[in-house]
């Protein structure tokens, strides 16, 4: 691995020349190894994966997986319209918790029966919350490990999930929490104060 300019290691692996397969084989575990300038080693999950698992009968640890399936996903629905100039009309939800059962929740359940509500109620946007995997359930998606990752918390089917796309034929816009680590260089954030939001 190199170190770009920006402070990034990168490689490039090429596809095998029998086949023209993927280097890394679809859903293979990945980690990064690192020797730091004082001689320890550790051992990272990039931090652009785009999918991560948590097997709890083995470890609390989270893997990295990559993910890169061998049949594209083909999209569903065009591009939604901006809403009228009469303003957003906004319904924040939470998969996890959008059940009265005493579980947490999932995509498909969201999708199923709470989508379809949001659309009858007249909503135009959802801020989902906690849909960036996250470390610890009840800190309600604070605690991001996986800026790129969508949860697998909420259900492991082949994501990304069918729930992200099937709210583009009522609605757009997905957020998400995140505790700012002050004592931590801003690596996801600007530097200026557009980057912080302070907590009510």
């Amino acid at each position: 691995m190199i170190k770009n300019e920006y402070g990034i290691f990168e490689t490039f692996l090429p596809n095998n020349p029998q086949d023209n397969s993927p280097a890394i084989p679809h859903h293979s575990k990945v980690k990064i190894s690192l020797v730091l300038p004082n001689s320890q080693r550790v051992e990272r999950i990039p931090a652009w994966i785009s999918r991560v698992e948590q097997d709890q009968s083995v470890s609390p640890l989270y893997e990295g997986i990559f993910w890169n399936p061998p049949q594209e996903y083909v999209w569903q629905h065009q591009r939604p319209a901006l809403p009228p100039r009469t303003g957003l009309k906004i319904y924040e939800a939470h998969v996890g918790i959008a059940s009265p059962e005493g579980k947490v929740s999932t995509y498909d359940n969201f999708t199923d029966t709470v989508l379809p509500r949001i659309k009858r109620l007249g909503y135009n946007c959802i801020q989902l919350m906690a849909i960036m995997e996250h470390a610890y359930y009840a800190s309600f998606g604070y605690q991001i490990t996986s800026f790129f990752a969508i949860s697998s918390r909420y259900g492991l089917n082949s994501p990304p999930p069918p729930l992200p796309f099937s709210c583009h034929s009522p609605s757009h816009v997905f957020h998400n929490h995140q505790f700012t680590f002050h004592t931590f260089p801003p690596l996801f954030f600007t530097r200026n104060p557009r980057g912080s939001q302070e907590a009510c």
